[in-house]
Protein backbone atom coordinates (compact mmCIF):
# COMPACT_ATOMS: atom_id res chain seq x y z
CA UNK A 1 0.00 0.00 0.00
CA UNK A 2 2.42 2.43 0.50
CA UNK A 3 4.33 1.52 -2.22
CA UNK A 4 1.15 2.11 -4.33
CA UNK A 5 0.99 5.84 -2.62
CA UNK A 6 4.24 6.28 -2.74
CA UNK A 7 4.24 5.62 -6.76
CA UNK A 8 1.01 7.75 -7.06
CA UNK A 9 2.50 10.81 -5.33
CA UNK A 10 6.00 10.60 -7.65
CA UNK A 11 3.70 10.90 -10.60
CA UNK A 12 1.75 13.63 -9.62
CA UNK A 13 5.05 15.49 -8.71
CA UNK A 14 6.24 14.43 -12.42
CA UNK A 15 2.89 15.42 -13.95
CA UNK A 16 2.94 18.54 -12.10
CA UNK A 17 6.64 18.94 -13.48
CA UNK A 18 6.05 18.39 -17.10
CA UNK A 19 2.68 20.78 -16.76
CA UNK A 20 5.18 23.79 -15.55
CA UNK A 21 7.50 22.63 -17.99
CA UNK A 22 5.13 22.55 -20.84
CA UNK A 23 3.75 26.11 -19.57
CA UNK A 24 6.93 27.33 -19.51
CA UNK A 25 8.08 26.24 -23.13
CA UNK A 26 4.65 27.73 -24.51
CA UNK A 27 5.35 31.24 -22.96
CA UNK A 28 9.18 30.75 -24.19
CA UNK A 29 7.56 30.17 -28.03
CA UNK A 30 4.95 32.62 -27.98
CA UNK A 31 7.93 35.74 -26.82
CA UNK A 32 10.57 34.20 -29.57
CA UNK A 33 7.49 33.97 -31.54
CA UNK A 34 5.69 37.54 -31.01
CA UNK A 35 9.76 38.54 -30.95
CA UNK A 36 10.13 37.16 -35.11
CA UNK A 37 6.71 38.47 -36.00
CA UNK A 38 7.55 42.08 -34.78
CA UNK A 39 11.04 41.49 -36.17
CA UNK A 40 9.34 40.35 -39.42
CA UNK A 41 6.82 43.47 -39.29
CA UNK A 42 9.17 45.83 -39.03
CA UNK A 43 11.47 44.44 -41.97
CA UNK A 44 8.66 44.43 -44.14
CA UNK A 45 7.32 47.73 -43.54
CA UNK A 46 10.79 49.27 -43.92
CA UNK A 47 11.19 47.07 -47.53
CA UNK A 48 7.80 48.60 -48.46
CA UNK A 49 8.63 52.09 -47.81
CA UNK A 50 12.19 51.78 -49.81
CA UNK A 51 9.50 50.20 -53.34
CA UNK A 52 7.53 53.09 -53.18
CA UNK A 53 9.69 55.73 -52.29
CA UNK A 54 12.09 54.27 -54.90
CA UNK A 55 9.09 54.24 -57.52
CA UNK A 56 8.30 57.71 -56.72
CA UNK A 57 11.48 59.02 -57.36
CA UNK A 58 12.20 57.93 -60.19
CA UNK A 59 8.89 58.48 -61.56
CA UNK A 60 9.78 62.29 -60.56
CA UNK A 61 13.24 62.35 -61.90
CA UNK A 62 11.65 61.13 -65.56
CA UNK A 63 8.81 63.19 -65.79
CA UNK A 64 11.91 66.38 -64.90
CA UNK A 65 14.46 64.60 -67.45
CA UNK A 66 11.76 65.22 -70.21
CA UNK A 67 10.64 68.99 -68.99
CA UNK A 68 14.55 70.27 -69.30
CA UNK A 69 14.73 69.81 -72.80
CA UNK A 70 11.96 72.02 -73.44
CA UNK A 71 11.50 74.81 -70.99
CA UNK A 72 12.51 78.58 -71.70
CA UNK A 73 13.01 79.91 -68.67
CA UNK A 74 16.52 79.23 -66.89
CA UNK A 75 15.84 79.59 -63.50
CA UNK A 76 12.76 76.87 -63.85
CA UNK A 77 15.84 74.70 -65.95
CA UNK A 78 17.94 74.92 -62.94
CA UNK A 79 14.95 73.84 -60.41
CA UNK A 80 14.28 71.35 -62.54
CA UNK A 81 18.04 69.93 -62.49
CA UNK A 82 18.18 70.23 -58.86
CA UNK A 83 15.25 68.01 -58.34
CA UNK A 84 16.27 65.56 -60.55
CA UNK A 85 19.68 65.38 -58.67
CA UNK A 86 17.57 64.84 -55.45
CA UNK A 87 15.16 62.59 -56.56
CA UNK A 88 18.37 60.70 -57.77
CA UNK A 89 20.02 60.09 -54.68
CA UNK A 90 16.49 59.43 -52.97
CA UNK A 91 16.22 56.36 -55.26
CA UNK A 92 19.47 54.95 -54.89
CA UNK A 93 19.27 55.14 -51.19
CA UNK A 94 15.64 53.26 -51.08
CA UNK A 95 16.90 50.75 -54.01
CA UNK A 96 20.29 49.86 -52.22
CA UNK A 97 17.59 48.46 -49.32
CA UNK A 98 15.43 46.18 -51.69
CA UNK A 99 17.73 43.66 -52.40
CA UNK A 100 21.58 42.82 -52.62
CA UNK A 101 21.97 39.36 -54.06
CA UNK A 102 22.55 41.18 -57.55
CA UNK A 103 26.09 41.52 -59.49
CA UNK A 104 24.94 44.48 -60.72
CA UNK A 105 22.39 46.11 -58.46
CA UNK A 106 25.62 48.47 -57.07
CA UNK A 107 26.52 49.32 -60.89
CA UNK A 108 22.15 50.70 -60.72
CA UNK A 109 22.48 52.91 -57.89
CA UNK A 110 25.90 54.42 -59.08
CA UNK A 111 24.13 55.27 -62.02
CA UNK A 112 21.38 56.92 -60.46
CA UNK A 113 23.97 59.15 -58.20
CA UNK A 114 25.91 59.96 -61.77
CA UNK A 115 22.91 60.27 -63.37
CA UNK A 116 21.58 63.03 -60.13
CA UNK A 117 25.24 64.48 -60.07
CA UNK A 118 25.28 65.28 -64.14
CA UNK A 119 22.15 67.12 -63.85
CA UNK A 120 23.10 69.07 -60.62
CA UNK A 121 26.68 69.98 -63.04
CA UNK A 122 24.46 71.12 -66.30
CA UNK A 123 22.20 73.16 -63.40
CA UNK A 124 25.11 75.25 -62.60
CA UNK A 125 26.47 75.03 -66.34
CA UNK A 126 23.37 75.64 -68.70
CA UNK A 127 23.49 79.50 -66.32
CA UNK A 128 26.65 80.43 -68.20
CA UNK A 129 26.65 79.03 -70.99
CA UNK A 130 23.59 76.51 -72.27
CA UNK A 131 23.08 72.92 -73.19
CA UNK A 132 25.29 71.05 -76.25
CA UNK A 133 23.71 68.92 -78.37
CA UNK A 134 25.57 65.78 -76.74
CA UNK A 135 24.60 66.96 -73.01
CA UNK A 136 20.49 67.19 -74.06
CA UNK A 137 21.52 63.32 -75.96
CA UNK A 138 22.41 62.42 -72.65
CA UNK A 139 19.30 63.92 -70.64
CA UNK A 140 17.34 61.93 -73.68
CA UNK A 141 19.28 58.49 -72.37
CA UNK A 142 18.88 59.26 -68.94
CA UNK A 143 15.15 59.36 -69.19
CA UNK A 144 14.84 56.43 -70.97
CA UNK A 145 16.57 54.46 -68.48
CA UNK A 146 14.70 55.70 -65.55
CA UNK A 147 11.71 54.53 -67.32
CA UNK A 148 13.37 50.96 -68.09
CA UNK A 149 14.02 50.98 -64.29
CA UNK A 150 10.81 51.94 -63.21
CA UNK A 151 8.68 49.58 -65.70
CA UNK A 152 10.65 46.87 -64.15
CA UNK A 153 10.04 47.25 -60.17
CA UNK A 154 6.50 48.27 -61.15
CA UNK A 155 5.74 44.87 -63.40
CA UNK A 156 6.99 42.98 -60.39
CA UNK A 157 4.76 44.54 -57.89
CA UNK A 158 2.67 41.22 -57.69
CA UNK A 159 5.31 38.83 -56.81
CA UNK A 160 6.45 41.30 -54.32
CA UNK A 161 3.02 41.72 -52.59
CA UNK A 162 1.50 39.26 -50.26
CA UNK A 163 -1.67 40.42 -48.56
CA UNK A 164 -1.18 43.92 -47.82
CA UNK A 165 2.41 43.91 -47.64
CA UNK A 166 5.72 43.04 -49.46
CA UNK A 167 7.03 40.46 -47.97
CA UNK A 168 10.32 40.83 -46.50
CA UNK A 169 11.11 36.65 -47.12
CA UNK A 170 10.02 37.32 -50.79
CA UNK A 171 12.22 40.22 -51.21
CA UNK A 172 15.32 37.88 -49.25
CA UNK A 173 14.86 34.75 -51.42
CA UNK A 174 13.61 35.82 -54.50
CA UNK A 175 16.01 37.46 -57.33
CA UNK A 176 12.28 39.05 -58.97
CA UNK A 177 13.92 43.01 -58.50
CA UNK A 178 17.81 42.17 -59.79
CA UNK A 179 17.05 39.79 -62.57
CA UNK A 180 15.16 42.57 -64.10
CA UNK A 181 17.13 45.47 -63.30
CA UNK A 182 19.98 43.41 -64.46
CA UNK A 183 18.93 43.50 -68.18
CA UNK A 184 19.46 47.40 -67.76
CA UNK A 185 22.61 48.40 -69.95
CA UNK A 186 24.37 50.75 -67.16
CA UNK A 187 27.09 51.21 -69.02
CA UNK A 188 26.00 53.08 -72.35
CA UNK A 189 26.73 56.55 -71.09
CA UNK A 190 30.00 58.55 -71.12
CA UNK A 191 29.62 60.66 -68.25
CA UNK A 192 32.12 63.85 -68.26
CA UNK A 193 34.95 63.12 -65.31
CA UNK A 194 33.86 65.49 -62.24
CA UNK A 195 34.71 66.16 -59.13
CA UNK A 196 31.35 65.82 -56.81
CA UNK A 197 32.80 65.10 -53.42
CA UNK A 198 36.37 64.95 -53.63
CA UNK A 199 38.83 63.19 -55.97
CA UNK A 200 38.15 59.62 -56.75
CA UNK A 201 35.15 59.61 -54.23
CA UNK A 202 33.30 56.42 -55.80
CA UNK A 203 37.13 54.56 -55.64
CA UNK A 204 37.93 51.31 -57.15
CA UNK A 205 35.10 48.34 -56.17
CA UNK A 206 36.66 45.48 -58.11
CA UNK A 207 34.05 43.04 -56.10
CA UNK A 208 37.10 41.53 -54.62
CA UNK A 209 37.63 42.66 -50.60
CA UNK A 210 41.12 42.67 -50.62
CA UNK A 211 40.87 43.84 -47.04
CA UNK A 212 38.95 41.07 -46.02
CA UNK A 213 41.04 38.16 -47.48
CA UNK A 214 43.14 37.10 -44.86
CA UNK A 215 39.90 38.30 -42.14
CA UNK A 216 38.16 35.29 -40.04
CA UNK A 217 34.54 35.14 -40.92
CA UNK A 218 32.65 36.08 -37.49
CA UNK A 219 29.10 34.59 -36.38
CA UNK A 220 26.51 36.89 -36.01
CA UNK A 221 26.37 36.72 -32.45
CA UNK A 222 30.09 37.84 -32.29
CA UNK A 223 29.57 40.84 -35.41
CA UNK A 224 26.90 41.94 -33.15
CA UNK A 225 29.12 42.20 -29.40
CA UNK A 226 31.53 44.20 -31.61
CA UNK A 227 28.86 47.18 -32.13
CA UNK A 228 29.46 47.89 -28.25
CA UNK A 229 33.36 47.97 -29.14
CA UNK A 230 32.37 51.14 -31.90
CA UNK A 231 29.78 52.49 -30.15
CA UNK A 232 29.95 52.27 -26.22
CA UNK A 233 26.48 53.72 -25.96
CA UNK A 234 24.32 51.40 -28.04
CA UNK A 235 21.17 50.18 -26.86
CA UNK A 236 18.51 47.83 -28.08
CA UNK A 237 20.93 45.78 -30.75
CA UNK A 238 18.85 44.24 -33.19
CA UNK A 239 19.79 41.46 -36.08
CA UNK A 240 17.89 42.83 -39.46
CA UNK A 241 19.82 40.68 -41.73
CA UNK A 242 22.79 39.52 -43.90
CA UNK A 243 23.99 39.26 -47.17
CA UNK A 244 26.33 36.90 -48.81
CA UNK A 245 27.53 39.04 -51.77
CA UNK A 246 31.26 39.60 -52.62
CA UNK A 247 31.33 42.01 -49.48
CA UNK A 248 29.38 39.49 -47.10
CA UNK A 249 27.67 41.47 -44.35
CA UNK A 250 25.53 41.83 -41.18
CA UNK A 251 23.10 44.25 -40.53
CA UNK A 252 22.14 45.59 -36.96
CA UNK A 253 19.63 48.50 -35.84
CA UNK A 254 20.48 49.91 -32.45
CA UNK A 255 19.71 52.86 -30.35
CA UNK A 256 21.99 55.97 -29.09
CA UNK A 257 20.11 58.14 -27.17
CA UNK A 258 17.00 56.64 -28.31
CA UNK A 259 17.88 57.76 -32.02
CA UNK A 260 17.34 54.58 -34.33
CA UNK A 261 20.96 53.86 -36.31
CA UNK A 262 21.73 51.42 -38.83
CA UNK A 263 25.15 49.48 -39.11
CA UNK A 264 26.49 46.88 -41.97
CA UNK A 265 29.77 44.56 -40.45
CA UNK A 266 31.27 42.59 -42.52
CA UNK A 267 31.27 38.87 -41.93
CA UNK A 268 34.75 38.67 -42.45
CA UNK A 269 36.60 40.65 -39.58
CA UNK A 270 33.63 42.48 -38.34
CA UNK A 271 34.85 45.78 -40.25
CA UNK A 272 32.05 48.95 -40.38
CA UNK A 273 31.26 49.21 -43.62
CA UNK A 274 28.06 51.62 -43.66
CA UNK A 275 26.70 53.02 -40.74
CA UNK A 276 23.87 55.77 -40.87
CA UNK A 277 21.43 57.57 -38.49
CA UNK A 278 19.71 60.82 -38.32
CA UNK A 279 19.40 63.98 -36.72
CA UNK A 280 18.22 66.96 -37.12
CA UNK A 281 20.20 70.22 -37.11
CA UNK A 282 19.09 73.26 -35.52
CA UNK A 283 21.86 75.22 -34.24
CA UNK A 284 25.11 74.42 -35.97
CA UNK A 285 28.21 75.70 -33.62
CA UNK A 286 31.31 73.88 -35.21
CA UNK A 287 33.90 74.89 -37.51
CA UNK A 288 35.83 73.36 -40.24
CA UNK A 289 38.48 71.77 -38.10
CA UNK A 290 36.41 71.10 -35.30
CA UNK A 291 34.72 69.23 -38.00
CA UNK A 292 37.51 67.13 -39.28
CA UNK A 293 38.83 66.58 -35.70
CA UNK A 294 35.91 64.98 -34.97
CA UNK A 295 35.75 62.72 -38.19
CA UNK A 296 39.25 62.00 -37.11
CA UNK A 297 38.28 60.77 -33.71
CA UNK A 298 35.13 58.55 -34.85
CA UNK A 299 37.47 57.26 -37.95
CA UNK A 300 39.80 55.77 -35.39
CA UNK A 301 37.30 54.36 -33.02
CA UNK A 302 36.51 52.45 -36.12
CA UNK A 303 39.82 50.90 -36.46
CA UNK A 304 40.91 52.78 -39.85
CA UNK A 305 44.62 53.73 -38.98
CA UNK A 306 46.94 55.84 -40.86
CA UNK A 307 43.85 57.77 -42.66
CA UNK A 308 44.62 61.34 -43.79
CA UNK A 309 41.32 63.97 -44.37
CA UNK A 310 41.53 65.04 -47.85
CA UNK A 311 38.12 66.73 -48.34
CA UNK A 312 35.36 68.15 -46.35
CA UNK A 313 31.69 69.40 -47.84
CA UNK A 314 29.44 71.22 -45.50
CA UNK A 315 25.14 70.64 -46.73
CA UNK A 316 23.49 72.33 -44.84
CA UNK A 317 25.71 71.84 -41.43
CA UNK A 318 25.67 68.03 -42.10
CA UNK A 319 29.74 67.91 -42.99
CA UNK A 320 31.21 65.07 -44.92
CA UNK A 321 34.70 64.26 -44.27
CA UNK A 322 36.82 61.92 -46.73
CA UNK A 323 39.98 60.15 -45.61
CA UNK A 324 42.58 58.48 -47.70
CA UNK A 325 45.24 56.27 -46.81
CA UNK A 326 48.81 57.62 -46.29
CA UNK A 327 51.88 55.69 -46.26
CA UNK A 328 55.39 57.40 -46.69
CA UNK A 329 53.88 60.60 -47.52
CA UNK A 330 51.79 58.87 -50.42
CA UNK A 331 48.19 59.00 -50.74
CA UNK A 332 46.45 56.09 -51.68
CA UNK A 333 42.88 57.23 -53.30
CA UNK A 334 40.86 53.80 -53.35
CA UNK A 335 41.79 53.52 -49.79
CA UNK A 336 38.67 55.73 -49.02
CA UNK A 337 36.29 56.38 -46.04
CA UNK A 338 33.87 58.98 -46.05
CA UNK A 339 32.60 60.65 -42.43
CA UNK A 340 29.51 62.35 -42.20
CA UNK A 341 28.91 64.32 -38.88
CA UNK A 342 26.44 66.78 -36.99
CA UNK A 343 28.02 70.48 -37.37
CA UNK A 344 26.45 71.17 -34.34
CA UNK A 345 27.67 69.17 -31.63
CA UNK A 346 30.19 66.50 -34.05
CA UNK A 347 27.49 63.54 -33.54
CA UNK A 348 28.43 60.58 -36.50
CA UNK A 349 26.13 60.38 -38.90
CA UNK A 350 27.47 58.06 -41.41
CA UNK A 351 30.04 55.61 -42.31
CA UNK A 352 31.14 54.48 -45.85
CA UNK A 353 34.26 52.44 -46.09
CA UNK A 354 33.31 50.04 -48.63
CA UNK A 355 35.89 50.87 -50.95
CA UNK A 356 38.59 51.09 -48.63
CA UNK A 357 37.50 47.43 -47.72
CA UNK A 358 37.82 46.46 -51.49
CA UNK A 359 41.10 47.90 -52.34
CA UNK A 360 43.27 48.26 -49.42
CA UNK A 361 46.39 46.37 -49.21
CA UNK A 362 50.30 46.84 -48.45
CA UNK A 363 51.42 47.97 -51.87
CA UNK A 364 55.00 48.23 -53.39
CA UNK A 365 55.42 51.01 -55.70
CA UNK A 366 56.60 50.06 -59.08
CA UNK A 367 58.89 52.98 -59.98
CA UNK A 368 60.90 55.82 -58.56
CA UNK A 369 58.70 58.91 -56.91
CA UNK A 370 61.07 61.56 -58.38
CA UNK A 371 59.86 64.63 -59.94
CA UNK A 372 62.55 65.08 -62.46
CA UNK A 373 60.51 64.30 -65.47
CA UNK A 374 57.20 66.50 -64.54
CA UNK A 375 56.61 69.08 -66.10
CA UNK A 376 53.83 71.02 -65.17
CA UNK A 377 51.21 73.19 -67.66
CA UNK A 378 52.53 77.02 -67.47
CA UNK A 379 48.68 78.22 -67.35
CA UNK A 380 48.04 76.95 -64.42
CA UNK A 381 48.35 78.44 -60.85
CA UNK A 382 49.81 75.27 -59.02
CA UNK A 383 47.50 75.49 -55.05
CA UNK A 384 49.56 71.93 -53.65
CA UNK A 385 51.17 68.94 -55.10
CA UNK A 386 51.33 65.35 -53.41
CA UNK A 387 52.59 61.85 -54.56
CA UNK A 388 49.51 59.44 -54.89
CA UNK A 389 47.97 56.17 -56.33
CA UNK A 390 45.23 56.91 -58.31
CA UNK A 391 42.47 54.11 -59.74
CA UNK A 392 42.13 53.38 -63.06
CA UNK A 393 38.56 52.20 -65.14
CA UNK A 394 40.52 48.85 -65.49
CA UNK A 395 40.89 47.87 -61.85
CA UNK A 396 45.10 49.05 -61.85
CA UNK A 397 46.51 51.48 -60.32
CA UNK A 398 48.47 54.76 -61.38
CA UNK A 399 51.67 56.17 -59.20
CA UNK A 400 50.72 59.70 -59.91
CA UNK A 401 52.25 63.62 -58.69
CA UNK A 402 48.65 65.22 -57.98
CA UNK A 403 48.87 68.75 -58.90
CA UNK A 404 45.78 71.14 -57.37
CA UNK A 405 45.66 74.29 -59.56
CA UNK A 406 43.28 77.41 -60.63
CA UNK A 407 42.84 78.74 -64.10
CA UNK A 408 40.33 81.11 -65.14
CA UNK A 409 37.96 81.32 -61.91
CA UNK A 410 38.07 77.22 -61.36
CA UNK A 411 39.98 74.40 -59.61
CA UNK A 412 41.52 71.77 -61.56
CA UNK A 413 43.02 68.46 -60.08
CA UNK A 414 46.06 67.37 -62.69
CA UNK A 415 47.43 63.82 -62.84
CA UNK A 416 51.16 63.37 -63.98
CA UNK A 417 52.17 59.21 -64.35
CA UNK A 418 55.48 59.57 -62.36
CA UNK A 419 56.49 57.05 -64.65
CA UNK A 420 56.16 59.04 -67.89
CA UNK A 421 55.54 62.11 -67.05
CA UNK A 422 52.46 62.83 -69.50
CA UNK A 423 49.50 64.05 -68.02
CA UNK A 424 46.55 60.95 -66.94
CA UNK A 425 43.31 62.59 -65.76
CA UNK A 426 42.30 66.29 -65.71
CA UNK A 427 39.60 66.21 -63.09
CA UNK A 428 37.15 69.84 -62.72
CA UNK A 429 35.76 71.00 -59.15
CA UNK A 430 32.18 71.49 -59.64
CA UNK A 431 31.11 71.37 -55.36
CA UNK A 432 31.28 74.88 -54.33
CA UNK A 433 31.05 73.66 -50.76
CA UNK A 434 33.27 71.25 -51.03
CA UNK A 435 36.88 72.28 -50.59
CA UNK A 436 40.35 70.43 -50.35
CA UNK A 437 42.14 69.77 -47.37
CA UNK A 438 45.82 70.79 -47.97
Amino acid sequence: MQNTKRTQTITMVIAIIMTAATIALSIAFGITLAQKIDKETKLNNLYEKSYYETIDALNNSQNDLKKVGVVDSEALRRDLLLDIWNNCSLASDNLSQLSTQSEHLPDIIKMLNQIGDYARYLSKKSAESGFSDEEIENINSFSAIIEKITTSLIAIEEKLIVGDKISAEIISDSASITDNLDTIDYSSIDYPELIYDGPFSDGLSDRVPKNLENEEELSQQRAQELITTYFEDATEIEFVSDNNVSLAAYMFKFKIDNTESYISLSKKGGKVIQYNTYREINNPLLDDDECIAKATEYIEQMGYTDMKPVWISNNNSTVYVNFAYEKDEILYYPDLVKIKISGEDGTLLGVEAQTYLYNHIERVLPYSTSLDNISINANLEVKSKVVCIIPTTWDTEILCLEVVASHNGSIYYVYYNMETGEEERILLVVDEEGQLLM
